[in-house]
């Protein structure tokens, strides 16, 4: 994903509203490695293919990602979009991350009280965001800025792009 600078979509410091804390072991190992041929809760085959050690700061660790919505390649109305994603097997919650739009962006800037909040349910961590409408219908696309350090020493990355859908006026 190639980050454009003038469309930050949410500030250095992403605001999470934590509700549990930290999880998972000091080896940076998360577990539930499928090898990449299994499909997450999200549809999305490959999503689920990270976790297998401790990136470095040149190689992260893919993370799993499920629950993805709006999934990717979705279509629907510019109406109360939230966006939602977990990481079942994350060393913990997430620090504060950068997303940034990609390259085919075309929906605007959203307003700027978006953020995410975080919950933990069974050591699973769940990241919901405010209800947005973007200010134009076309193409959203944004990610997580990699690597991205969870302070066990090991650096990791998301899929990219991790949300990519389009929305109708």
């Amino acid at each position: 994903m190639t980050p454009v600078s003038s469309r930050l979509l949410v500030a250095a410091a992403l605001s999470l509203v934590a509700t549990a804390a930290c999880g998972g072991d000091e080896s940076g190992q998360g577990g539930g490695s499928d090898g990449g041929n299994a499909s997450t809760s999200s549809g999305m085959g490959g999503m689920g293919a990270g976790m297998t050690g401790c990136g470095t700061m040149e190689a992260p660790t893919l993370l799993d990602v499920a629950d993805l919505s709006p999934p990717v390649g979705s279509m629907g109305p510019n109406q109360g979009i939230v966006h939602v994603f977990s990481l079942p097997t994350a060393p913990g919650q997430l620090p504060d991350v950068t997303f940034l739009f990609g390259p085919a962006h075309t929906a605007g800037d959203p307003p700027d009280t978006f953020s995410f909040s975080v919950s933990q349910l069974a050591g699973v961590f769940t990241y919901t965001s405010t209800s947005v409408v973007w200010p134009q219908a076309g193409h959203v696309e944004f990610g997580v800025q990699s690597p991205v350090a969870f302070g066990n020493g090991c650096f990791y990355k998301f899929p990219e792009p991790l949300f990519s859908y389009d929305v109708t006026p």
